[in-house]
């Protein structure tokens, strides 16, 4: 068996990430943890990552925070699955349930920059459920950023709370994730990573992955160089003031292990009747709200982030894997695609005994 700490350092000697935190608790125990390389790396004066540190973990939002508050909704009888979008508020079609916006399945577009047409959080949300459907409702599987926009604003509803405190009383607060939170954060405690806004402005200036279709109204002021403390996603940051149900959340590697934890045995948080619900293998890797990879004993499920992170937990044998890193740091100016972290992240699974994925 390869030594998961040679692999977490290759990363960084790799430059696939300027720092990673990485660890695998299995039934209650530390199997191994480890921290290596910088929070932020000028190439004059390095700063040490700690292991305290704070992790823009990006779409892990969809599952920690967004998924997360619904499965407590869902726990208290306050919502269901199959209850319509629109019953909570505005929705390009009214065959549209929350099930579907989970399993991205309700047809919506995967991605727009919501902030060149929008003037305020609440306008971006309107503007999320005005767009026309890209897709037939419930027809297959199209993972849409948008979709989680909308379910932040369920919660919102829901709660009568922004989502941010809907969160704090749903979810981190009662599993004791102190440090979990949107941001924007204190600079000192977060990691750095990458070029701002480099990435959506090359996206919308030639059209790919996704043509911008809306009509644009306002101009974004994109943010350049390091960025450090603020949510890197565009949407989550130009358009929702940092708290939105699909990206924005700030969280450390105990955090994020606490929530993985919870999924096993619902912390007294989630009935297993809730976690059942929402711990169900769908197509192409979807479960409900979480994403899901076979594993020798049963569906591992977890989510990955945009900026470098991942968690997984496997059910059947009481285990958490959590690897948060701050890959856009490392890369350069014109450059559109990130540092590809997987071949660390399942050599990483491999090394420390975690149920492997397509074992």
């Amino acid at each position: 068996m390869s030594d998961p700490d040679v692999i977490l350092r290759r990363g960084v000697e790799q430059s696939r990430y300027a720092g990673v935190a990485a660890q695998v608790v299995r039934a209650a125990v530390v199997a191994h943890r480890a921290v290596w390389g910088s929070a932020f790396d000028d190439g004059v004066h390095p700063e040490q990552l700690r292991d305290t540190a704070l992790f823009d973990v990006a779409s892990c939002t969809k599952g920690i925070a967004t998924t997360g508050s619904l499965m407590t909704l869902v726990e208290q009888g306050e919502i269901t699955l199959d209850d319509p979008l629109a019953r909570y508020r505005a929705s390009p079609d009214p065959r549209i349930t929350l099930r579907q916006l989970l399993t991205h399945r309700a047809g919506l577009v995967e991605w727009q920059p919501l902030y060149l047409a929008s003037d305020s959080r609440d306008e971006a949300t309107e503007l999320a459920a005005r767009l026309p459907l890209h897709y037939g409702v419930d027809e297959a599987r199209h993972y849409s950023d948008l979709g989680f926009v909308l379910l932040g604003a369920v919660v919102e509803v829901a709660t009568g709370q922004r989502l941010d405190a809907a969160v704090a009383s749903l979810v981190t607060g009662p599993l004791g994730m102190q440090y979990t939170g949107f941001g924007p954060v204190e600079p000192s405690s977060a990691v750095a990573y990458g070029h701002g806004d480099d990435i959506e402005q090359a996206m919308i200036r030639d059209g790919e992955p996704y043509p911008v279709t809306l009509d644009t109204t306002t101009t974004a002021t994109f943010r350049n160089g390091w960025i450090r403390g603020e949510v890197s996603d565009g949407n989550a940051f130009h358009a929702m003031d940092g708290v939105s149900g699909h990206a924005g959340l700030f969280a450390t590697l105990d955090d994020v292990t606490r929530f993985g934890t919870a999924l096993i045995d619902g912390s007294s948080l989630w009935s297993a009747a809730t976690l059942d619900q929402f711990l169900v293998p769908g197509d192409d890797g979807q479960a409900m709200g979480f994403w899901w990879l076979p594993a020798a004993g049963g569906p591992a499920y977890g989510h990955p982030g945009f900026t470098g992170a991942r968690f997984l937990v496997d059910r059947a044998r009481a285990s958490v894997a959590v690897l948060l890193s701050n890959r856009l740091h490392v890369m350069q100016p014109g450059q559109r695609v990130p540092p590809d972290i997987t071949p660390v992240w399942l050599d990483y699974l491999a090394a420390t005994g975690f149920t492997e994925p397509g074992g």
